[in-house]
């Protein structure tokens, strides 16, 4: 097993751009969200360095993305305003703008020792949730971001987000408006805060705690491998399906449209046509790397 040393760099707060509305302070969260455990789901990226200059002693590299990764979250805090509250009980959140809580942090491994040989158990050291003292300092952070940097230059991204406030379809909504904003792109992807309105929370359960409790013992963890032709392979496969959806379901358009207004059509088309965008779009969201560091090469 590899022996990995991790140092934290420093610990911050990171407050939203613009203050939080007053009419926007409380938001109230979903009945399903309310019985949900408060826990953090985490997620990590790892970029090789994109040159051979970018040693451990360079800091002014490190220091350079960490600045673009902070300003970015501080803008994309002013979108996501209840990522950066507190929750107040198990079903609402006091968006006070207090912030998310950002980790700097250095490895003394390079990348490749751990890409090579990847042990789950040491992914712990890329994790904000797992440092007691980070957790503590967060003040009831609901989101966090890890940035730790390997002796070779690369580098890690780690952010971890409470489950009572989003499940993996907002995780991955701000994901991408994270990076869109970290590109300094104008028209950032923005959420679609529902909250209570489909689903109200009850208010007999209102004085329950922030969260229910869920025993350590309870959990599994468990490390998934995907090759890269694995991957071309099933991205074939989901293209090949979606081209046949869509073709269907513009062909039903097009019988729809045939007694339809000139309008009607157009919006039809609009319609159809942004929906094949917004997916191809996401799709080189993913396929390219989130935020602007070289994406790491497919291993042969």
């Amino acid at each position: 097993m590899i022996e990995i040393k991790s140092e934290i760099v420093s610990r911050q707060t990171i407050k939203p751009s613009t203050p939080t509305p007053p009419h926007l302070k409380t938001f109230k969260l979903s009945l399903l969200d309310q019985i949900s455990p408060d826990i953090h789901g985490n997620m990590t990226f790892f970029y090789p360095s994109d040159s051979t200059t970018h040693s451990i002693s360079n800091h002014h590299y490190f220091f350079e993305k960490s600045k673009l990764l902070q300003d970015s979250i501080s803008k994309t805090l002013s979108l996501f305003y209840p990522l950066g509250g507190r929750l107040l009980d198990a079903a609402t959140v006091d968006c006070n703008d207090e912030g998310a809580f950002f980790v700097e942090a250095k490895v003394n491994i390079p990348l490749s020792h751990f890409l090579n040989q990847p042990d789950f158990i040491l992914m712990d050291h890329f994790l904000p949730t797992t440092d007691p003292t980070t957790m503590e300092l967060s003040n009831g952070a609901m989101f966090l971001v890890r940035f730790t940097s390997f002796t070779c230059g690369g580098v890690a991204i780690s952010l971890s987000l409470t489950h009572k406030v989003a499940d993996v379809s907002a995780l991955l909504t701000l994901l991408q408006c994270w990076s869109s904003v970290s590109r300094g792109l104008s028209d950032p992807i923005t959420p679609d805060l529902i909250g209570e309105k489909f689903l109200a929370p009850r208010d007999e359960l209102s004085a329950m705690s922030v969260s229910v409790n869920v025993a350590v013992e309870k959990f599994e963890q468990r490390r998934f491998v995907f090759s890269a032709s694995k991957i071309a392979e099933l991205k074939a496969k989901v293209d090949k399906e979606f081209q046949k959806a869509l073709q269907s379901v513009g062909a039903r358009g097009s019988n729809k449209r045939e007694n339809k207004s000139t309008e009607h059509e157009a919006r039809s088309i609009g319609v159809l046509t942004g929906l094949q965008f917004s997916i191809e779009n996401l799709a080189s969201t993913f396929k390219a790397n989130v935020f602007c560091f070289k994406k790491i090469p497919h291993s042969t």
